[in-house]
């Protein structure tokens, strides 16, 4: 078997832009409670609710994504979770107390929880269904990988005594998310067949439909349980 499987060109790109942006998340998610607790003074336990505010905010931005994924197309729902998560981090690198702090993580938490949903819509746009297992296996290796990459050289580069440090990561982050808009914003004629294409009306299946599905009702219990 092929280490890499033979995927379409349009779903390599879309990959390799999500790489560069978990690069970028990894400079920033181990640092953030060290950041606002330790940079910008925070109590202990105010800087643990402002890590858990970007996992409140994905109550909002997973189901937002993937209805606005169905509405605008899911290339289009994804550049704008890029945006808003961009807008978080520049927020979080310039944010002095812990009202902005919390609305930083906010917007950023927003913002991702956005980007997830609408990219994988379009990563299964992008391929048939005989390859979705294998560009989601993929995309969730590089995934890690960039975590762990950006997790390695945050490591080595922030420095509690030299706060101007964070920033520069925070912005770095910001960066990666808005290095991945030119990738969607060319994507050749079949991202645009396939990830620009609205579905019909008798194509779209409603929450009503998703909650009548037994099997999926059990696969998702026991994800909630795992």
């Amino acid at each position: 078997p092929r280490l890499l499987p033979a995927l379409p060109r349009p779903a390599w790109v879309v990959l390799s832009g999500d790489f560069v942006s978990a690069i970028g998340s990894g400079l920033t998610l181990p640092c953030l409670f060290i950041y606002a607790h330790q940079v910008r003074d925070l109590s202990y336990g105010t800087a643990g609710l402002v890590v858990a505010t970007i996992a409140l905010a994905s109550l909002i931005g997973n189901p937002a994504g993937g209805a606005v994924a169905d509405r605008w197309t899911p290339r289009r729902a994804l550049m704008a979770g890029l945006v808003v998560a961009a807008a978080g981090s520049i927020a979080l690198a310039l944010a002095h107390t812990a009202a902005a702090l919390f609305g930083a993580a906010g917007l950023l938490g927003l913002g991702v929880a956005v980007i997830w949903p609408a990219q994988d819509a379009l990563l299964a746009s992008l391929v048939g269904p005989a390859d979705r297992s294998a560009v989601f296996s993929v995309r969730h290796a590089s995934l890690n990988a960039g975590l762990g990459l950006g997790a390695l050289g945050a490591a080595a580069v922030v420095s509690v005594p030299h706060p101007g440090t964070f920033v520069a990561v925070y912005l770095a982050d910001a960066a990666s998310f808005l290095a991945f808009l030119p990738v969607l914003a060319h994507l050749g004629s079949r991202a645009r067949r396939g990830g620009e294409r609205r579905p019909a009306r008798h194509e779209r299946t409603g929450y009503r439909e998703v909650l009548r599905d037994k099997v999926f009702l059990r696969v998702w219990a026991l994800a909630a349980l795992i």
